[in-house]
């Protein structure tokens, strides 16, 4: 799948879809978890649908990761300094 810039989720697009963000000041992460979670919620309706279901549906991130995983990680990533 290729995508086109209009697939192009920045703040732009997030104050575009939902401009009480930028209202608000959101922050820019924030933001686009907003939007992320807004067009989810409108399904086929959205225009990210196609993209929407490229996400997974519980994404692996560090806010995820267990105190043993994340220990392991910060091991891992000093050793790789040395």
């Amino acid at each position: 799948m290729s995508l086109g810039r209009d697939a192009v989720v920045n703040l732009r697009t997030c104050y575009k879809h939902i401009p009480a963000l930028w209202t608000a000041k959101a922050a820019e992460v924030s933001s686009i978890a907003m939007f992320l979670i807004h067009e989810r919620a409108l399904g086929q309706a959205s225009e990210f649908a196609p993209y929407m279901k490229t996400i997974p549906p519980n994404p692996i991130t560090a806010i995820t990761f267990t105190d043993e995983q994340m220990k392991l990680m910060q091991e891992q990533s000093q050793g790789a300094e040395k």
